[in-house]
């Protein structure tokens, strides 16, 4: 049988391959129909089509087709066989390829199998080596989760240790800052206060005009030591700014002559040039700047040549509303690098200028910064070797002239009421007992003098006064321990107590209010401030 298909499908083979050949053979010895050569051919292209197909073997019947085929046959009525039948219809011998496919079947399901197993020991195996792993890292995570809490408690007392050192540091700098500004205070009150009693007292108006100079120019010494001595505040941008009414035109005419014997000492003319259009009066910080202006005159002359000029121009920017003020000298000048530093705190245009001229190289810093708390912008202009010049700006707020009904407040106070009582000052400051007791004289008042706390609380006990005028720092017995007992047997409605300290920083009113005083006087001594205060708990209807 097998020799019979082979024989057969070669038979196929050579027809298909010699199609020609093999229909001349059908023409000449088997044409019974009498088909044309063409048809045959036709034929012979069809199967050979459908028995040459591409991926499958030539020969191959599929039982499949086949069955498909009987069932047609049965549906049509043409046959009654069974598929069973079919079998002896096709043979299909069994081939190396069909014993190739069992045995590789048995292969792949042994090896499907030895996946499967190999697959499980493999996820036990990994379960294993993880649980190992996971007993190892919970080993490390634990170990490095102490070393990590040992680091943590180190950095937080190293963090509670820098707290408390910069606590101190800023406990000290507060104390120092206290202690310095009381101790510079101290002897400016009693500059300013005695300077202030002789020019009410002097006629001669050239001693006078003098003796308003020695005053503008303690009180401007005043300002400049607050600043440094505040200047923490400063860096900080917390500044402020008065707005009180003042005279333009006053104050930089009056900077101006303050300056004039300093810069005489090297021939050195000073030309101030005002607008006319610059308002006379306006609301601003006159000490904030007569500082800036003071500053700013003040480095001319240091920095100008001798037989020099100095030009201050004060215009008035009517379409801004600003003030321009610029002092131009033709000095030293400063190079194009140092410009955008000179502005900075300690800066300077170079070490030279330090050694042979001096200063801290605060004082342009303080300036601007006092320029941009009044919102105002300053700068310069210079060359080196041939001068600089400084400018700001600020706005102006123009108020009416109120010169007509400005009266003197003396005048006030005299007409309506009249000061009578007995005061007890409590100061132990030799200089400024003696100041104060002047003052007390011109306002015809009583008074006695205690050196310290404890000698304030023992005059108390024995005699009735009026009025307290206390010191803070004194020897043996402070100012607010002294109001304290005080006020254990007197109330602030029957003896009021006005703190006059040289302690004026930031919180300083408060602490003393809060701890029974009346009110608060800082030094130097504003003596129309004292004025006030006397009136309001000393002055008798008349």
């Amino acid at each position: 049988m097998i020799q019979f298909q082979e024989s057969t499908l070669e038979g196929w083979k050579y027809a298909f391959n010699h199609i020609d050949e093999t229909i001349e053979l059908i023409l000449q010895k088997y044409n019974t129909q009498n088909k044309s050569k063409e048809a045959l051919l036709y034929e012979a292209g069809i199967l050979k089509e459908l028995a040459c197909v591409k991926g499958v073997e030539f020969g191959t019947i599929e039982n499949s087709r086949v069955q498909e085929i009987a069932n047609i046959y049965r549906l049509l009525g043409l046959t009654n066989e069974t598929n069973d039948a079919l079998k002896s219809l096709v043979y299909r011998p069994i081939t190396f390829m069909d014993e190739l496919k069992k045995i590789f079947t048995v292969e792949v399901f042994f090896l499907f199998i030895a996946f499967v197993v190999l697959t499980f020991l493999l996820s036990q195996y990994k379960q294993y080596i993880l649980k190992q792993q996971n007993i190892d890292l919970e080993g490390l995570v634990d170990e490095k989760t102490k070393e990590l809490q040992l680091i943590n408690e180190h950095l937080e007392e190293r963090i509670q240790e820098r707290t408390q050192e910069l606590e101190l540091a800023i406990r000290a700098k507060s104390d120092f800052l206290a202690n310095m500004s009381h101790e510079i205070r101290t002897p400016l009150n009693g500059i300013i206060g005695f300077v202030d009693i002789l020019q009410k007292k002097e006629n001669n108006s050239e001693k006078k005009e003098k003796l308003s100079i020695i005053k503008e120019s303690s009180y401007l010494l005043l300002t400049i030591i607050n600043d440094i001595l505040d200047f923490s505040k400063i860096e900080k941008g917390k500044m402020d700014i008065e707005h009180i009414e003042l005279d333009l035109h006053h104050i930089f005419k009056h900077i101006v002559e303050l300056f004039f014997d300093k810069a005489d000492e090297n021939k050195i003319e000073i030309v101030l040039n005002i607008d006319k259009n610059l308002p006379k009066r306006t609301l601003g910080d006159s000490t904030r700047l007569k500082q800036i202006f003071s500053n700013l005159i003040s480095n001319a002359i240091k920095f100008s040549y001798k037989e020099s000029q100095i030009v201050v121009n004060l215009k008035y920017l009517e379409d801004t509303n600003k003030l321009y003020c610029e002092i131009i000298d033709s000095g030293i000048g400063i190079s194009v690098d140092k410009v955008d530093t000179i502005f900075k705190s300690f800066e300077q245009a170079d070490n030279s200028v330090n050694r042979v001229y001096g200063g801290t190289g605060l004082g342009l810093s303080i300036s601007k910064a006092l320029v941009e708390s009044m919102g105002g912008e300053i700068g310069l202009h210079s060359t080196l070797s041939l001068g600089s010049t400084f400018y700001f700006t600020i706005p102006l707020f123009e108020v009416e002239n109120r010169e007509e009904i400005v009266e003197d407040v003396v005048a006030i106070h005299s007409q309506e009421k009249e000061l009578k009582g007995c005061v007890l000052i409590v100061e132990d400051n030799k200089t400024n007992q003696m100041l104060l007791g002047m003052l007390l004289d011109d306002f015809n008042l009583q008074y006695d003098i205690s050196n310290d706390g404890i000698e304030a609380v023992e005059a108390v006990k024995n005699k009735s006064y009026d009025l307290i005028l206390m010191d803070e720092n004194m020897p043996n017995m402070n100012g607010i321990v002294a109001t304290q007992i005080i006020r254990e047997t007197q109330s602030s409605e029957t003896l009021p107590i006005i703190a006059v300290t040289a302690n004026a920083l930031n919180g300083d009113r408060e602490r003393f209010l809060k701890n029974g005083m009346n009110e608060y006087i800082s030094k130097p001594i504003d003596v129309d401030i004292l004025q006030d205060v006397l009136y309001k708990y000393l002055g008798r209807e008349k």
